[in-house]
């Protein structure tokens, strides 16, 4: 009777609460990635590649592939293209599953409503955003000219071709050089930013004399969270990881436990899932409100 008592008050003091575990623990590896405040994460196991939805923690993409691109072509009406390698060869498709190119190609770039991909001949080619070929493998390089918006080809005499929208081509006035493919020339408008983390409230403060992380306000230096942790993630929403003696657990803006030091690594983010690391293997666990 004593020791239920003991535990009785031991929840009351600590807040724990019951670890919901959306996905077992099973990846080999996860990396989160974000495009238009859509929170993905590329997961492994062995040698195999797929892709989880953090919102709402379900397989998307099945983890058969060599390769799973972790940048992210233009949206598609509500799904993203994301580049896919299956027996050496590249191929496109969707946060549905749904094939936009065959993998049957050497490369693959995709930006905006275009689809760049080239051939065993090492040719380029075109493709529009649902997969039709527009223009078949022709062309020896692709670009942007610095200074000017939109794509540029060339063919095997040299001739720089405008790209218009309609996948019409015509020769360009401009003579000066074709760049290869640079994010600095072709970023696709429609790549959105990652969202800010708004830390208006608590942020993470480390003691100079003892080394140790603790949370408090910006606007001063004192800690409304000791600095007793070893390191800390920053808060999201109400909660925070943090990690003593190299383990993570999750606290909230009281410093409460929620969840006891019992990972060995975190993958945190601001959704209803948060990746954990338990021994070797990775899974996916709710998020206490």
């Amino acid at each position: 009777m004593l020791f239920l008592r003991f535990l009785f008050f031991l929840y009351c003091h600590t807040g724990f609460t019951q670890i919901i575990w959306k996905i077992k623990p099973i990846f080999d590896e996860v990396e989160m990635v974000m495009l238009a405040n859509e929170y993905l994460s590329v997961a492994k196991i062995k040698n195999k590649e797929g892709m989880v939805n953090l919102k709402t923690g379900k397989i998307i993409i099945p983890l058969k592939y060599e390769k799973v691109e972790r940048k992210f072509g233009n949206t598609i009406l509500e799904s993203f293209w994301i580049k896919v390698k299956i027996n050496g060869k590249y191929g496109l498709v969707d946060t549905l599953h749904k094939t936009i190119l065959k993998p049957k190609y050497k490369e693959i770039h995709h930006l905006d409503n275009f689809v760049f991909f080239k051939n065993t001949y090492n040719k380029w080619g075109l493709a529009n955003n649902k997969g039709k070929i527009m223009i078949k493998p022709m062309f020896e390089t692709w670009g942007c000219i610095e200074g000017m918006q939109g794509f540029f080809v060339k063919d095997f005499e040299g001739i720089i071709y405008k790209l218009k929208k309609d996948f019409a081509l015509e020769i360009s006035t401009n003579k000066g050089k074709l760049d290869a493919y640079d994010d600095n020339y072709c970023n696709s408008p429609l790549f959105s930013k990652e969202d800010r983390i708004d830390y208006k409230l608590l942020h993470p403060k480390k003691s100079e004399k003892t080394g140790k992380y603790g949370f408090g306000l910006r606007s001063n230096l004192n800690y409304v969270i000791e600095p007793i942790y070893d390191s800390v993630d920053y808060f999201h929403g109400k909660v925070a990881w943090v990690q003593k003696d190299k383990k993570w657990g999750l606290i909230n803006q009281q410093g409460i436990f929620l969840i006891p030091f019992e990972f060995d690594n975190i993958d945190s983010f601001m959704n209803l899932y948060t990746w954990v690391k338990k021994g070797k293997k990775w899974g996916l666990i709710k998020n206490p409100k």
